[in-house]
This record gives structure tokens, sequence and C-alpha cells, in this order.
């Protein structure tokens, strides 16, 4: 799961909510598009949005040139 997270972080805040839009929309089609496993497809959709506003938050921590995604 710690490899995961860290291949989450390495990830656009703005790109990672883009993922799981699509992922929502289409799973199967989506991780095949993005090149992810269904495991991580499965993570991504799985994580609420309080969850994601912290990752991506972290991220633009991280990395503070990070374009911010509007709400």
């Amino acid at each position: 799961q710690g490899d995961i997270c860290r291949a989450l972080e390495a990830l656009d805040p703005a790109y990672l909510e883009l993922m799981q839009q699509m992922l929502k929309i289409d799973c199967d089609v989506a991780a095949r598009e993005l090149g992810i496993s269904n495991e991580i497809a499965s993570l991504i959709i799985a994580l609420k949005p309080a969850e994601l506003e912290a990752l991506v938050e972290r991220l633009t921590q991280a990395r503070p040139d990070a374009p911010v995604p509007s709400p």
C-alpha cells in the first residue's frame, strides 16, 4: 500500500482528480487508457472527497508550483 501512496503522490493534483472522475464513469476503459491496474483503479475510486482533498493538499505543499484545482 505504501508504494501505491507514493505513486499517487507523484501525480499532479488536477490529474489525480481527473483520473478519479474517468474511473468512476467507466473503470475498465479508463484503467486501460491510464495504464493502471484494477487494484490501483479501485483505490483511486474509493478515495472519499476529504481523502482526495487531503492528498491534493499534501501534493501542493510538497510541490508549490503544482496547479491547485478549482473546487
